[in-house]
């Protein structure tokens, strides 16, 4: 054999292992491409959902904050207050709260957005931690409503009467909010630490 046919068959063989070298290091490209992009997106999601709950708890609390201000009952532009006094203080009271629980349903909605994009990147484990919060939610809504209609002097006596036996019957919501001795505070926090702790997981992985 030659010089020249040994140098040929030298090149011949190199061919594959070049080829075999270089698909793996782009296959080992593509593997580290994979995980710097999964945990982009699942920093950045978990740290929007964190902003998103934290607001939504901030509105949460603020249907349960004792009192309301002057300005939260000023009618809006296209309203205007009857002339009634016990009526108009009512309907101040009235919407000062229905203001908040708007505040509710704006913030819970980004937070449903948010929670229907986290399926796609983690499946319906994180959704169902929800449903002791929503729970929370419907107790403090029906609580409020009841709320409401037992100071509503526009219904007759016996209606508001009902309303408040209805409150009697069920935990204090609105009346004790943030006392020392606050069930549903309690209860709702710990709704909470799940989601929380699952998102600060993602938040405090290693990154790859």
């Amino acid at each position: 054999m030659t010089l020249l046919e040994f140098s040929e068959l030298v090149r011949n063989l190199g061919l594959p292992t070049a080829a075999g070298v270089g698909a793996y290091t782009a296959w080992r490209g593509l593997k580290t491409w994979k995980r710097e992009y999964v945990f982009k997106a699942d920093f950045d999601l978990s740290r929007r959902l964190l902003v998103s709950l934290q607001h939504y708890r901030s509105a949460i609390e603020g249907v349960r904050r004792p009192g309301v201000y002057s300005y939260e009952t000023q009618p809006s532009k296209d309203e205007t207050d009857p002339v009634d006094p016990d009526q108009k203080l009512y309907i101040g009271l009235e919407r000062a709260y229905v203001r908040r629980w708007d505040e509710v349903a704006r913030t819970r909605t980004d937070l449903a957005a948010l929670i229907t994009e986290s399926r796609g990147l983690w499946g319906d484990g994180f959704s169902e931690l929800f449903v002791e919060i929503k729970k929370l939610e419907n107790e403090l809504s029906r609580c409020l409503r009841h709320f409401l209609a037992a100071q509503d002097p526009r219904k007759e006596t016996e209606a508001r009467r009902i309303h408040n036996q209805l409150l009697k019957e069920n935990r204090k919501i609105m009346d004790d909010a943030f006392d020392t001795n606050d069930p549903f505070q309690e209860d709702f926090l710990r709704a909470l630490e799940p989601v929380e702790k699952y998102l600060g997981d993602k938040l405090g992985r290693v990154r790859p």
